[in-house]
Parts: C-alpha cells; sequence; structure tokens
C-alpha cells in the first residue's frame, strides 16, 4: 500500500514540475491534494490563461503596436 502511495506522490510532483510557471503558482495556492484534482485545476487554469491572451492580443496589441510605429 505504501509502494501504491509513494507512486502516485512522485507521479503529482512530476506533473507539477512540468507545469507552466503561471500553472505552478496557481498550484501552490489552491492546495490540490491529488494527482486528478491537479490536472483538471492546471488544465481550467491553462485554458483561462490562453482566453486572457487570446483578449489582450485583440484588443491591446494593435494598440501598442501602432503607438510604436
Amino acid at each position: 500500500m505504501t509502494h501504491i502511495t509513494d507512486d502516485k506522490i512522485r507521479k503529482t510532483k512530476r506533473f507539477e514540475r512540468g507545469l507552466r510557471p503561471a500553472i505552478r503558482n496557481w498550484r501552490s495556492v489552491l492546495k490540490l491534494p491529488s494527482y486528478a484534482d491537479m490536472v483538471e485545476r492546471a488544465l481550467i487554469i491553462e485554458r483561462d490563461l490562453e482566453e486572457i491572451h487570446e483578449i489582450w492580443d485583440k484588443n491591446y496589441k494593435d494598440k501598442f503596436i501602432s503607438k510604436s510605429k
């Protein structure tokens, strides 16, 4: 039983180390208890970050580029 628990902990830590820093920072705030919870939250956060970048690109990128020319 301990072996299975150790494997889950290692798997969770490995996954956490592979996350982008912006997502990894949220992991420390949320204190997610399991690998499945961490994966689910990471996917949600990643999707949210992508939406934020799309909105920024759409609304602000052109304004900054046109001012610099």
